[in-house]
């Protein structure tokens, strides 16, 4: 039975990801780079250390990561604050819906702390909307190693097995298979491979579609 669901951020229950990618795209032309979208793709949802080894690597020392990075954020951070957080279809409907039928709710995000109180303090939500939050920068190996899930689960009070995790990209849910949990794909920007469709209990077009999924899940009939 499912009684708590694990839910990335950027792609998942915000729409922030265009953001990032609109963000490296500005950072590559400002600085006069090319930056391929496979590379975006590859680095999208890691954990911080994942993404700079990556970056590192194809690039080979021709760009420091941690400073196109930071440019990269002074973006994000400016589009944030002039027009809020956009959300994900649906968000505000499905988390009514948990909230109303005793679903465990957590945010497990490679995104650091102060980026997620930034957001949510740029939109109608707060942390108070979550029972645990895990941040990129509370866990050791990030995605997609599993610790990040295992850790939010425990934060819950409950087994991985009991908990669906809710993510958008390829190292999300390599992360979410490999703690336990079953795993739901919400698709945003990248796509997926054979892979990543097996590791799946759900793929599903928005995060409405899961209070259908977890009612034929638990085998439930009535909507409180």
């Amino acid at each position: 039975m499912i009684k708590g669901l694990i839910f990335d951020m950027d792609g998942t229950i915000f729409d922030t990801e265009r953001l990032y990618y609109k963000g490296w795209k500005n950072v590559a032309r400002d600085n006069g780079y090319e930056l391929p979208d496979e590379l975006l793709d590859t680095m999208r949802g890691g954990a911080l250390d994942v993404c700079e080894r990556i970056f590192n690597s194809y690039f080979k020392g021709a760009r420091d990561f941690l400073t196109d990075r930071e440019q990269r954020q002074k973006y994000i951070f400016k589009e944030v604050g002039e027009k809020g957080v956009p959300y994900k279809p649906g968000l505000k409907e499905l988390f009514s819906f948990l909230k109303e039928n005793g679903y465990k709710k957590a945010l497990a995000t490679s995104t650091h702390r102060k980026v997620v109180d930034f957001y949510l303090s740029n939109c109608d939500m707060s942390e108070d909307d979550f029972d645990f939050i895990m941040t990129g920068d509370m866990v050791k190996n990030g995605k997609p190693a599993p610790d990040i899930f295992i850790m939010a689960a425990k934060g819950l009070g409950i087994e991985p097995s009991e908990c669906a995790v809710v993510e958008d990209s390829k190292n999300g849910i390599r992360a979410g298979y490999d703690s336990g949990a079953r795993v739901i794909h919400i698709p945003d920007l990248e796509k997926i491979t054979d892979k990543e469709e097996a590791m799946l209990s759900a793929k599903l077009g928005t995060l409405t579609d899961i209070r259908d999924w977890l009612l034929k899940v638990n085998g439930e009939s009535e909507i409180k």
